[in-house]
């Protein structure tokens, strides 16, 4: 989806951290200078911005893009974007 791509990049996966520890903070430290949004295995979604509603709307785009992503697998159908889905004008 291309308001993933636009809005938020790429969404790193960040290595188990048991909840509740410094190594789960220390999972996503390197991430967080770079990345909007951060999977965090085995646990779920992290998202930040500058307030809560920001980080929140980053959240729902996650989220929405995982039900289509879901949806998609289901039926067979998915196609990732690559640079022939793009057109120079």
């Amino acid at each position: 989806m291309s308001e993933v791509v636009i809005g938020l990049g790429s969404i790193p996966l960040a290595r188990y951290g048991t909840p509740g520890t410094p190594e789960l903070a220390e999972a996503l430290e390197p991430f967080v200078p770079e990345y909007d949004a951060i999977l965090m295995a085995n646990h779920g979604v992290v998202t930040y911005g500058d307030s809560l509603c920001q980080a929140y709307m980053k959240m729902e785009t996650v989220e929405h893009f995982a039900q289509i992503a879901l949806v998609t697998h289901i039926l067979g159908r998915q196609e990732p974007l690559g640079m022939k889905n793009w057109k120079s004008y």
